[in-house]
């Protein structure tokens, strides 16, 4: 009967033990309770490419995306044909991906640099790119001493943010900062994507210039 007993007890937190390491496993995967963003892919193609082609082509070029930070960041992984610009179906079928892979919240580092030193003790602001209002929220976080930030989606009691194409505003009290990060036209961008993507695998580097 003891052997019995024992045997349950040790079953018994081998599913206590499974049950906390639920939440945490996989690659930077958040708990599947928090449900993915209301993906629409046609829709947010067309968007983009109605916001940001100015020459009438039909799709968006290097010169175009200086418009969109974060989307830059992350055209590479878009532009199926290496041709150096976006089209609609490209987009598509990368947003495509993002609503199968169903993902709730993803949780990046991301290190900060200005003149080669750590960007310290700043305050991080990521902005969703326009077309992604209302569809991804908006994350900060404050650097450490090695300029590097975990984002966290205000009022989310689980770490981490959305993947998307972010804006990126830096400010900070204690170092001087060029202006042109300091507010939400800021030049900087940060792709926050799926993780078998090496721009979002491990501390995401981000350089601030003048």
């Amino acid at each position: 009967m003891s052997g019995r007993r024992s045997g349950n007890a040790r079953q018994c937190a081998g599913f206590t033990l499974a049950a906390l390491l639920l939440p945490i496993a996989g690659c930077g995967h958040a708990p599947s309770r928090v449900s993915a963003p209301s993906w629409d892919p046609p829709e947010l193609a067309e968007q983009i490419v109605t916001e940001l082609d100015k020459n009438g082509d039909a799709s968006v070029d290097a010169e175009e995306l200086q418009g969109a930070p974060g989307l830059a960041s992350g055209a590479r992984f878009i532009d199926g044909d290496k041709d150096g610009r976006l089209t609609a179906t490209e987009l598509e079928a990368r947003f495509d991906r993002y609503r199968s892979s169903r993902l709730g919240l993803r949780s990046p580092s991301f290190r900060l640099s200005y003149k080669g030193r750590p960007v310290a003790d700043s305050e991080v602001q990521f902005i969703p790119e326009s077309f992604l209002d209302g569809i991804v929220e908006p994350a900060r976080g404050v650097t450490d001493d090695q300029g590097v930030v975990a984002p966290q989606i205000e009022g989310q009691d689980v770490p981490g943010m959305r993947i998307g194409y972010y804006r990126v505003q830096v400010t900070s009290t204690k170092l001087s900062i060029p202006k042109k990060y300091q507010d939400s036209s800021t030049t900087l961008g940060a792709d926050v994507s799926l993780a078998e993507d090496a721009s979002s695998y491990g501390v995401i580097e981000l350089k601030l210039t003048d």
